[in-house]
């Protein structure tokens, strides 16, 4: 009994031995790694600025009158690489932008609170600082449906629709075990440090459309970054951010959510929740795909597809209103408000506006009689156009402060709208 003993003893030490040696060799070879790939990450797909004193990657290309903001879920190593699938399909008609959050891709990991309402302040201040104006539509994955619902709860005039990929609705969390979530990712963490984590990033686990100088990048920024304490103190905010939620109505918004089969979200009633949230919005539908949780990596023709159909769908309910400026018609985005209702009907049988250059900044004219008008305390910037005292338009070529009524915004480049503009008084011509 005693030689069985020390036998199996004898195996069981040869086997921690071995594996102390194998642990030891996948870490000395991940530094190894980590420092070889320093160069494949120095510089970001994308580019930076910064908020609140670090950097924070912005990527954006394609042109288009509407914008396509792509929000990753919790802990998806490299955002900009991860919807490439997706949004290569789209830039063409669309203009695309994915933010990537402090603690994800190229941007800086910072060890602070991670609160939705300090998520979603630094992605704004980081879209402004980038040149990137809304409205936008709303392309969030997985966890960050909740910062998109907290969007466009908290800045409507911002977010023309979500399009949900396989997005998280607030009754998602309702039963989740925090608790044995926190240890997961603490745990995962961990396993990046050894070094283990860079082997679940094979080149088939990572998505197809991929170069392989992209899929090296992704294998690098997640083995240097994956799970970091961005992402698990974001986890941790979750609670709150769906309390939060739950004190507003719901946004009313054109929604189109695409939603998996749910094997992968750890909720049991996943497709569920998904219906019960849209039932009782007005322009909302979803969409069940049959496959896991990256819908936009495993679906993405079908999604393209919808997606296009649902947004042509809705612009051609928008105000279709052409405006000239001396006879030059100018690309314009035209708000949803009664205001605009009110001058298109102007407009029916054409209006022209002879228009007056004021304080270095703006063209303001009398549109002839006095209509509809919600003005709030607004800070306007380029291209601007807006109703003051509900019978004058103006059309801004710099910036200034006032009680406005939004109407609509000029799509053209400061520099064009100063060269149209600030040369003289002009003639605006409204028709439809």
């Amino acid at each position: 009994m005693k030689k069985i003993l020390r036998i199996t003893g004898k195996i069981l030490l040869l086997l921690l031995i071995v594996l102390v040696v194998l642990i030891g060799g996948i870490f000395i070879y991940n530094k190894i790694m980590l420092v070889s790939e320093e160069a494949l990450i120095e510089k970001p797909i994308g580019q930076y600025v910064e908020v609140d004193g670090h950097k924070m990657n912005i990527y954006a290309e394609g042109e288009g009158k509407h914008t396509l903001l792509f929000l990753s879920g919790s802990g998806t190593a490299a955002p900009v690489l991860d919807f490439k699938s997706l949004y290569s399909l789209l830039s063409s008609d669309y203009k695309i932008v994915v933010i990537e959050k402090f603690g994800y891709g190229f941007s800086d990991v910072v060890d602070s609170e991670r609160s939705f309402e300090t998520i979603l302040r630094q992605d704004r201040e980081a879209l402004t600082k980038a040149g990137i104006e809304g409205p936008y539509i709303l392309c969030p994955h997985s966890m960050s449906g909740i910062e998109a619902i907290m969007w466009a709860q908290n800045y409507p005039d911002e977010v023309e629709a979500i399009v949900g990929l396989d997005m998280a609705l607030p009754r998602a969390y309702d039963n989740w075990d925090w608790d044995s979530t926190i240890k997961k990712e603490r745990l995962a963490a961990f396993a990046r440090e050894l070094g283990i984590v860079r082997f679940f990033y094979s080149d088939s686990q990572l998505p197809e459309k991929l170069t392989d100088k992209e899929k090296k990048i992704y294998r690098a920024l997640a083995a240097s970054k994956a799970v970091n304490t961005c992402i698990i103190n974001e986890g941790l905010a979750i609670p709150d951010a769906v309390t939060e939620i739950d004190r507003k109505p719901k946004p009313d918004i054109p929604m189109l959510m695409f939603v998996s089969d749910g094997h992968e979200t750890g909720v049991e009633n996943w497709i569920e929740i998904q219906n019960d949230y849209i039932s009782d919005l007005t322009n909302a539908e979803v969409i069940e795909l049959d496959c896991g949780h990256y819908v936009h990596n495993f679906r993405q023709d079908i999604i393209a597809e919808k997606l296009v159909e649902f947004i042509e769908e809705d612009s051609e309910e928008e105000v279709e209103m052409i405006l000239q400026i001396d006879g030059k018609e100018i690309p314009v985005t035209w708000e949803d408000n009664a205001s605009v209702d009110a001058l298109s009907e102007l407009a029916a049988n054409g209006l022209e506006i002879q228009m007056s250059m004021y304080g270095g900044f703006e063209q303001v004219g009398s549109i002839g009689s006095s209509i509809a008008r919600d003005d709030k305390q607004t800070t306007t910037s380029a291209g601007d156009i807006v109703l003051y005292s509900g019978n004058q338009i103006v059309v801004f070529y710099g910036s200034n402060s006032w009680a406005y009524t939004k109407l609509g915004k000029i799509n053209l480049s400061e520099d064009e709208l100063t060269e149209l503009l600030s040369n003289g008084d002009v003639t605006l011509t409204l028709s439809r």
